[in-house]
């Protein structure tokens, strides 16, 4: 899973990268048209064209085709209309589509780890089971559905409850102002019992 998330955060920031490049050709583009104008104009008026804002026109037109290169490989858009407009929008979609499926990605990673935790005792913990039953249920939902819901984008960001836990839950020097109330938050949104539990080290990581 991190693999197929570091892979996503490349391409994600390439995305990025292509579309402010797109962005700026877009700018130069507009002002070219202005330049290819006045360079008619003085065609038309028997005037030879200026060497220098030639070479820039073919500046230009090398980086967009450099760029054109770029996107398409990126997108694996064979058949994308040449149009830099289309393009950018593209990759707009492209961006927010990786960015969608990187945020169910690290959704599903905190459930896996919720998944994981086994309870240390003498019984059997009910609540626990239930809990990994609906976590379970979760991560079908977001596996079939990739969407980023509230849920998926609270467990993303690290505002759900189930963060929480598996924070509560790893080695690490809390103070003892953000161990209570990392305890009554759990109290609160998980129960009593999965509360208690995780405070005596009867809940752990696997």
């Amino acid at each position: 899973m991190q693999s197929t998330l570091t892979k996503q955060r490349d391409q994600l920031r390439e995305a990025v990268i292509l579309k402010d490049e797109g962005l700026r050709l877009q700018r130069d583009m507009a002002e070219m048209g202005r330049v290819q104008r006045e360079l008619a104009d003085q065609l038309a008026q028997g005037k030879p064209p200026d060497v220098a804002v030639l070479e820039r026109l073919r500046q230009n037109a090398s980086s967009f085709e450099a760029w054109w290169d770029k996107v398409r490989q990126l997108l694996g858009h064979d058949d994308l209309e040449k149009n830099l407009p289309k393009a950018l929008e593209a990759l707009e979609a492209y961006r927010q589509r990786l960015e969608e499926a990187a945020t169910c990605e690290v959704a599903l990673g905190i459930l896996e780890r919720v998944s994981a935790i086994v309870h240390h005792g003498h019984e059997e913990m009910p609540t626990l089971t239930q809990l990994q039953m609906d976590v379970l249920d979760l991560v079908r939902s977001i596996t079939q559905n990739p969407a980023v819901t509230p849920t998926v984008q609270s467990l993303a960001a690290g505002t759900h409850p189930y963060v929480r836990l598996v924070h509560f839950l790893q080695p690490q020097d809390m103070s003892d102002e953000e161990w209570e109330q990392t305890y009554q938050s759990l109290h609160q949104s998980l129960g009593r019992e999965i509360a208690v539990a995780a405070a005596r080290g009867r809940l752990q990581l696997v």
